[in-house]
């Protein structure tokens, strides 16, 4: 991974991806959506990884795109609707493709049982 902000780590066959910028509200950057991508790609491909839960450090899940690490001044309308596409779209992309059950920890307990995809992720993660 290439981003500080972003962890990733397989703990017990789930892919656990956590938004590292809490003094944000884990507002994402060019290099986190990058970060992030990678790392669906990584589940999808690793046979280990049954789930993905994504969550937020701190109170916050994820106030969006941090404004500040968007703004592009050297580029037109367009450039700018073209840069934020291949930014963000790179996530989206990885979120459709993936083909394993995918869920917010912010939202669920670990220990709760939620249908995800037609899948319930607590009986692949409860004990």
């Amino acid at each position: 991974m290439k981003s500080e902000d972003l962890r990733f780590e397989i703990m017990e066959q789930i892919g656990i991806i956590t938004l590292n910028r809490p003094k944000y509200r884990n507002a994402f950057t060019p290099e986190m959506l990058t970060s992030w991508a990678e790392a669906l790609r990584i589940c999808q491909k690793e046979r280990e990884v049954r789930a993905v839960v994504v969550t937020g450090e701190g109170k916050s899940f994820c106030a969006g795109g941090d404004i500040k690490d968007f703004i592009r001044t050297d580029l037109r309308a367009w450039e700018m609707k073209n840069f934020l596409q291949k930014k963000v779209y790179q996530v989206v992309r990885a979120v459709a493709r993936l083909e394993k059950p995918m869920t917010n920890k912010n939202f669920c307990g670990l220990r709760q049982t939620i249908p995800v995809s037609g899948i319930f992720l607590g009986s692949l993660i409860s004990k």
